[in-house]
């Protein structure tokens, strides 16, 4: 009878268990291993100027560097790119740049290659309306200076000074062409609202939404002259009643006599025409030396030589300039022209203008 040994049997079969699972376990790793270094892959890292070719199986950049043996920069932008040629992990370079903000200016170096990316590290956050130079958007470079400014709006208000303006009031209680100051002008109040733009705390632009009067201005008063210039009492010729209403205040050697009609008894000649007005300024001379005023008209001296002493009114008699001398003349007198009355001011040479006269020449001088 065949007697079998149970025991030894079972330690036989455990044994050879033992050796299957340990061959399993290193085909398994070596199954493992394989697949592993088969997923291993080439990255190229650029890295301050330089290029280092890793073979890794990491997606952490961090891994890759230091499998590149390259220090981990705390503040440096880094990530792993898929390029045409391959993998590919940059390193922003260390750049030294300037700041400028919120009244102040640091000089900072960064590994950053944007100018968002440096404001975001350097905790420096933009309002709704503040501005950057160069834009958030823009790549930096070596000795980059950036720019931040705070843009705000407001209102405001201050007081301006409304300057006066002139009223002119006429009256006869000045001769014709005088003028005189009856009350200097009082400078005005006014506040004024503005909506202001500030860039730094400082204001860039000013619009203007409204005014409101603290103090009305008074305005200054001139008096205009309207009566008549006449000398008063002046004795020019026989009828004192057409006296008071001659011009010129210049008076003959003797009087001079005049008809019914009021023109000259006696004169060499007469010459009827149109007269001008003009006025020069204060202390001028004629064209014969003479300091010019009312009474010193211009004429054609080959016409009327100068020194001729004439007697001058419109053809009407409603306007008489009275006793004259010949003392200047001018590229006007020509043609249909044939005097030019002087008068003290320009208003007076508009409000005579241009109108017939009768120049009775009493006297020339010696040839």
């Amino acid at each position: 009878m065949l007697h079998v040994n149970h025991a030894s049997l079972s330690r036989h079969w455990l044994k050879n268990r033992r050796f299957v699972f340990t061959l399993a376990a290193v085909l398994l790793l070596t199954v493992l291993g394989t697949l592993m270094a088969s997923a291993a892959r080439e990255v190229d890292v650029y890295y301050e100027g330089d290029v280092y070719t890793v073979a890794t199986y990491s997606d952490d950049p961090a891994v890759i560097l230091q499998q590149a043996g390259l220090a981990v920069p705390e503040d440096g932008e880094y990530a792993l790119e898929e390029t045409e040629e391959g993998l590919v992990l940059r390193v922003s370079p260390l750049l030294r740049v300037t700041v400028t903000a919120d009244n102040s200016r640091r000089v900072t170096t960064i590994r950053t290659d944007r100018v968002s990316s440096l404001l975001r590290r350097l905790g420096i956050r933009l309002g709704a309306y503040d501005t950057v130079t160069p834009a958030k958007s823009a790549i930096l470079t070596a000795d980059t200076t950036v720019q931040v400014q705070r843009v705000t709006f407001a209102r405001a208000s201050h007081e301006e000074a409304v300057a006066p303006g002139v009223t002119f009031l006429k009256t006869d209680a000045l001769k014709l062409g005088d003028v005189a100051v009856q009350s200097e002008g009082v400078p005005g109040l006014q506040r004024v609202y503005t909506h202001d733009r500030l860039v730094d705390g400082r204001v860039t632009q000013s619009r203007v939404i409204d005014r409101e009067v603290v103090r009305a201005p008074k305005n200054k008063v001139i008096l205009q002259g309207t009566a008549k210039v006449a000398p008063t009492g002046a004795a020019v010729t026989t009828n004192a009643k057409l006296n008071q209403s001659i011009v010129s205040p210049l008076t003959p050697d003797r009087l001079i006599a005049l008809d019914e009609n009021g023109a000259p008894l006696q004169y060499e000649y007469c010459i009827k025409g149109p007269a001008t007005a003009y006025y020069a300024p204060e202390g001028a001379h004629t064209s014969t030396g003479e300091i010019a005023q009312i009474g010193y008209v211009a004429v054609d001296p080959k016409e009327i030589p100068y020194g001729s002493k004439m007697y001058i009114r419109t053809a009407d008699g409603s306007f008489i300039y009275g006793y004259a001398k010949a003392a200047d003349t001018g590229g006007f007198i020509r043609g249909e022209v044939e005097v030019d009355l002087y008068f003290p001011t320009l208003y007076e040479c508009t409000c005579f203008g241009r109108r017939n006269v009768e120049i009775y020449v009493l006297e020339t001088p010696d040839q």
